[in-house]
């Protein structure tokens, strides 16, 4: 019996070891951009209501794509009160684990609104695309 025990226990060591990827959303920080230190959640995908993957022309005649999105109503003030708390410092967006976004904060943002956009993939159509449907899933 006891050697039937080993490579379960080993199982249940490896699994409570392994790193637990952060859940998609949107994230406090030290306030550094980029590179910064991750803090808690402000909101995840369970709290988007709606989300739209919209393009806009550049300047060099390609697209930029930006993934839109308003979170549900009863968010809204930790929303607002997570951008006042964050004026002059940055947010990120994390997908799968990576920072995609990290915009500075110049205001409370009341509305409930963001949009996420990275100058390293807004011009890559599928990859924005592919984000957008991750994204979109984890809504439901």
């Amino acid at each position: 019996m006891s050697r039937h025990l080993f490579p379960v226990a080993a199982l249940l060591l490896l699994t409570a070891c392994a790193p637990q990827r952060l859940p998609d959303g949107w994230y406090t920080t030290d306030g550094t951009g980029q590179d910064a230190a991750i803090g808690n959640p402000i909101v995840t995908c369970r709290d988007f209501a709606a989300l739209q993957l919209d393009s806009l022309p550049s300047e060099d005649g390609s697209f930029v794509y930006i993934i839109t999105g308003t979170l549900r109503p009863e968010k809204h003030a930790t929303w607002a009160d997570a951008t006042e708390a964050a004026v002059g410092t940055c947010i990120v967006f994390l997908h799968e684990g990576r920072t995609i976004a990290a915009p500075c904060v110049n205001m409370r943002n009341e509305r409930g609104s963001f949009s996420i956009s990275s100058p390293n993939i807004s011009g890559d159509a599928d990859r924005m695309r592919e984000i957008f449907h991750s994204l979109e899933a984890q809504m439901r």
